[in-house]
């Protein structure tokens, strides 16, 4: 499972907005690299830039600092908000030219995550059902958009590890409040004490931070595609135009793009009807004896 951080330094890669500099060791606050840059930057010029850590050894793997200041002379870069643990020799590192801030390269990661468009998610505990009770509040993780099916929990003994989940129909989402959660009715009754699991489209949950793991369902290739096309879009933005050099790349990218979409396509579950299809099994099983079909 992809982290932010990954996605992050294989965009940034693809940009060309990055650059390898392996770490000799340091303090929480500052590190060197292990090959003097002098002969490729000038002191100060990585000021206000990023560094990207990752120690497999240590508890500072996979962090992000913005360099205060840098020294081309030694190779040490200096940040004012400490790691967790001096990085040792052999940590690798990277830098990025003070043309991002980690702020704006987080909001176009999570702009790249709902340009992926919305996942299936499945919620379990916000329905319980009660006698002589047909309307039901939904929750804030499905937002304003209706679910896209809902299975009740049969069986006298279910359990959560055997739910013995069915097909439940009819129902309708009703509106409530503005800015309020959606109310699902059922329009047949249903037994006490059962479970429903909600299937709701949402997008990926917001990223702030750069350990944070990106759904699995989202291949890593897509995401960094992504978000490489949405760092030229913002280079643009603030240039007023790119490079003719960039321009070719980005072109390029926004093909691989294309492409990647047909080769990665998002799991979606089945779609299925909110009305019950007598003899129609597969459809919503409605065939079932009341409460679950017709009586």
């Amino acid at each position: 499972m992809p982290a932010v951080f990954d996605v992050q330094v294989a965009a940034l890669r693809k940009t060309g907005s990055i650059r390898f500099a392996p770490v000799s060791g340091g303090s929480t606050l500052s590190v060197k690299s292990s090959a003097t840059l002098s002969s490729r930057t000038a002191d100060d010029s990585l000021n206000g830039g990023l560094l990207f850590l990752i120690d497999n050894s240590a508890s500072c793997v996979k962090q992000i600092r913005r360099i205060s200041d840098y020294d081309a002379s030694s190779g040490e870069f200096t940040f004012t908000v400490a790691v967790d643990t001096a990085p040792s020799s052999g940590t690798f590192g990277y830098t990025v030219k003070p043309e991002i801030e980690a702020d704006t390269l987080m909001e176009l990661t999570n702009d790249a995550l709902r340009a992926v468009g919305p996942l299936s998610f499945v919620d379990k505990n916000t329905i319980y059902t009660s006698a002589a009770q047909s309307v039901y509040a939904g929750s804030t993780l499905w937002g304003h958009t209706p679910p896209t099916a809902i299975d009740i929990q049969t069986g006298i003994v279910s359990t959560a590890d055997d739910p013995q989940w069915r097909t439940f129909t009819p129902w309708h989402p009703e509106p409530s409040s503005v800015g309020g959660t959606i109310n699902i009715v059922l329009e047949q009754g249903v037994p006490a004490n059962r479970y429903l699991r909600v299937w709701y489209d949402a997008f990926h949950p917001r990223v702030s931070v750069s350990t944070a793991a990106i759904d699995n369902r989202i291949n890593q290739e897509l995401i960094v595609l992504l978000l490489a096309d949405r760092l030229y879009e913002y280079k643009f933005s603030v240039a007023g135009g790119l490079t003719a050099f960039d321009t070719v790349r980005w072109n390029g990218v926004k093909q691989e793009l294309v492409e990647a979409k047909i080769r990665y396509p998002l799991w979606k579950p089945p779609k299925r009807n909110k009305i019950g299809i007598l003899g129609d099994q597969r459809a919503s099983g409605y065939p079932d004896p009341p409460p679950y079909g017709p009586g």
